[in-house]
């Protein structure tokens, strides 16, 4: 068996093409964020009256936000009203960044702070929705470190689920592709224990790529930023309800990100058993990716596409990870990640079932079959 794991991996790893989409997977977390930097250090934004580079004005606004971090209370929205009416007062313009700054933290805290105990005490929200009101309360911080990494991360997470759909979408028919699968299947070590050594392969291959990118983007990312504000609530993001700081929304995407490279490496798996060739697995595989995204038919309306991995991570300045990372309530998903470990594990496990099965079904013998001939 170690054999058989140790050859399905160096034919694995023998494409050319695989080598270089790994290599680029691990350096893809260093390119963007430097690549963001770049635009950042090169864009001009008006703050305090004068015109700074947006990663000064960034800057500059977290240190703002770090004045006035912590818990949105009455206080906290004195002080905040305070530095709003300094600020009001020096004539700045609206497109100021500092007065967009200080503006924002007062009338969003004052939002979340009217609605947060009415929420927290309401007959119509959910009692899923009130355990994590109860638990938590909104914090107001730094946080334009954090919203770099996690538009880095958001790139990264889907440039390796669609990767791994190319990676593994020849996993069983390659040897089709070259005719020598019935002969393997006319050994015994040629069906359950070959597709077990796949299978173990890319599994582990798919679960390491993901962990060694995301293990560069953290590394690389809490020495090139200003990481601050992690314990920053997503409440204070356009009055959102959610109660999930910078800490909790890294680890939820780096679940679903393992959880989109997992199910699309078994996905193709499966399809390169299904389909004989190469190609129509990979077509097959993309379809799956890019389907649900394109069927508009009322079933698989926005709330039900938020379950397929396409839509894992796919969101528009950060929206569906911090605001929507919901089991379906109110039209929309609430500790979304429960219900797609479910969902996904319980398909998986029969993927990976029925895999064996149209694997192992042919068991003709090869040479007698060829003798016959």
């Amino acid at each position: 068996m170690t054999n058989l794991i140790r050859g399905e991996l160096k034919k694995f790893l023998h494409p050319l093409t695989h080598r270089i989409i790994i290599i680029f997977l691990l350096i893809l977390p260093i390119f963007l964020i430097l690549v963001f930097q770049y635009s950042d250090q090169h864009s001009k934004v008006l703050f305090d009256g004068k015109w700074v580079s947006l990663a000064e004005g960034k800057q500059a606004a977290d240190q703002i936000r770090k004045d006035l971090a912590g818990p949105i209370d009455e206080s906290w929205l004195s002080e905040a009203k305070t530095m709003l009416n300094d600020v009001t007062e020096s004539n700045l313009k609206q497109m100021d960044m500092k007065y967009q700054t200080v503006s924002n933290a007062y009338y969003l805290g004052e939002y979340t702070y009217n609605n947060f105990e009415a929420n927290k005490h309401s007959i119509t929200t959910p009692d899923i929705v009130k355990a994590d009101l109860e638990k938590n309360t909104p914090v107001y911080g730094p946080y334009e470190g954090w919203l770099m990494r996690m538009e880095a991360f958001k790139y990264c997470a889907i440039v390796y689920i669609i990767s791994c759909l190319y990676l593994f979408s020849d996993l069983f028919n390659q040897e089709d592709a070259v005719g020598i699968m019935d002969m393997l299947k006319s050994s015994r070590m040629g069906r359950k224990p070959l597709a077990l050594a796949k299978i173990i392969v890319a599994v582990t291959m798919g679960m390491t790529v993901g962990l060694l990118m995301y293990g560069i983007l953290a590394v690389s990312s809490s020495f090139m930023l200003h990481l601050q504000g992690r314990n920053t609530t997503v409440m204070m993001f356009e009055g959102a309800f959610q109660i999930y700081n910078f800490t909790k929304i890294n680890q939820q995407a780096f679940f679903l990100m393992l959880c989109g490279g997992m199910t699309c490496t078994i996905i193709a798996s499966f399809l390169s058993t299904v389909m004989k060739k190469p190609f129509a697995s990979l077509a097959g595989s993309i379809l799956f990716y890019a389907g649900p995204s394109l069927i508009t038919i009322h079933f698989f309306n926005t709330t039900w596409n938020g379950l397929f991995p396409s839509n894992f991570l796919n969101f528009q300045s950060l929206n569906q990870l911090m605001h929507f990372s919901w089991v379906q309530i109110n039209t929309q998903f609430y500790h979304r990640t429960s219900a797609i470990a479910l969902i996904w594990g319980v398909v998986l496990l029969l993927l990976i079932a029925g895999t064996f099965y149209i694997h192992c079904r042919n068991k003709k013998n090869y040479i007698i079959k060829g003798w016959r001939e």
